[in-house]
């Protein structure tokens, strides 16, 4: 007998909506339901508006206005794992550019956790978007990733650092203290 192919990377669906809306959400087969989301944009929101009319300088009233025109979400899971993406907004994104990001380390992602929570990223897409984030789309990153864990692997400090996760883990701490663990002896 033949045994159905075991799915894991990302599929992406997008659809241009009534209103001039296009909604994209790019995830991994299966998403965790204790996946942290990391909402960001406003669309539609009356608070947006009211945030709007009062704000002063071009800086505030542009990013203001463009947060109020998009919305997205990220999740990942207790491990550090992009599961999904989801846009809905009136510009046009790049579904399989976004693809490409899930089922990624959020620490390979510029840290995008830790820049949620420094008030760096107010624009999941834009964030995605930037330079650094272009090696990461690249289909020869994987090849990289794994050179790079070899290596890792190899050196003493990186298996001394494995090894204290691990145990931590076994131990029973959850996971966002290994997170920050892991941030704090890394970056």
């Amino acid at each position: 007998s033949v045994e159905a192919p075991d799915f894991r990377k990302a599929r992406a669906v997008s659809a241009t909506l009534p209103g001039g809306l296009f909604y994209c959400r790019a995830a991994l087969p299966t998403v965790p339901v204790d996946a942290t989301a990391l909402p960001t944009g406003m669309l539609g929101n009356d608070e947006a508006q009211a945030l709007l009319e009062k704000s002063s300088g071009v800086h505030a009233l542009r990013d203001l206005a463009a947060a109020r025109d998009k919305y997205s979400i990220l999740k990942v899971d207790g491990s550090g794992l992009l599961c999904e993406i989801i846009y809905l907004g009136k510009a046009p994104v790049e579904p399989r550019n976004l693809a490409a990001v899930v089922g990624r380390q959020e620490a390979h992602l510029n840290g995008a956790w830790a820049a949620y929570e420094r008030g760096v990223v107010d624009d999941w897409v834009a964030f995605l978007r930037e330079d650094w984030c272009s090696a990461v789309r690249h289909d020869r990153f994987q090849g990289l990733h794994d050179a790079l864990s070899k290596m890792i692997r190899e050196d003493e400090f990186g298996r001394d650092l494995i090894q204290q996760l691990v145990g931590e883990a076994d131990a029973g701490r959850d996971a966002e203290a290994i997170r920050q663990l892991r941030e704090k002896a890394v970056g």
